[in-house]
């Protein structure tokens, strides 16, 4: 009711209620330009993530998802009502990526039971995966006495193990000699 059609985010918030995932207040609407406190920011994330019907069962709106949002340590030390501001938001969004998604697995149509998810909601729903390792060498040198790599890529040895890897944007190349943290996506492309 009070999102403009042609506002910048009148699809996002099409899609999240379309979804499920969010309902806006009880008379209808979103109040787009407020800000956002922690249980509406925890509540949207934890239904992506797959934790509604457990929430439910923990006591509902908003008990039942501050009890996993607690859990799962998206924002510690917080208040309910408190307004998040950006760094707040950056956190609480680090945090989600890491946690485990729900799933729900279905043996016939009445038995219908949810179990945590190896994956996180990183690997679930954005298809990425976090490495670390040593970057040891790049298309100019290395610090091992091995191959260089072609232009665009690093070698990094985790695990026991060495990957040369594809740098993309990241610049993940200028590194060489130091230990990272990195981010990649099924066929091992570095994205930050």
């Amino acid at each position: 009711r009070d999102v403009d059609p042609d506002s910048e985010f009148a699809d996002a918030v099409a899609t999240a209620t379309n979804y499920g995932y969010m309902s806006g207040y009880g008379n209808g609407t979103f109040r787009p330009n407020e800000p956002v406190t922690y249980i509406q920011a925890a509540f949207a994330l934890l239904k992506l993530a797959g934790y509604g019907d457990i929430a439910q069962m923990k006591g509902g709106y908003p008990t039942g998802y501050l009890s996993i949002a607690s859990e799962n340590k998206l924002l510690a030390g917080y208040d309910e009502d408190a307004e998040l501001n950006c760094g707040e938001v950056s956190e609480m969004l680090y945090n989600y990526l890491k946690m485990n998604v729900m799933k729900a697995s279905f043996s016939d149509k009445d038995d219908i039971s949810q179990y945590r998810s190896e994956a996180t909601v990183l690997e679930a729903l954005l298809n990425l995966h976090e490495g670390s390792g040593l970057v040891y060498a790049n298309e100019y040198s290395s610090i091992k006495g091995r191959q260089k790599t072609k232009k665009g890529e690093a070698i990094v040895e985790y695990d026991n193990a060495e990957a040369t890897v594809a740098v993309g944007n990241s610049k993940l190349d200028e590194y060489v000699g130091y230990n990272v943290k990195y981010y990649f996506d099924d066929d091992d492309n570095i994205i930050f």
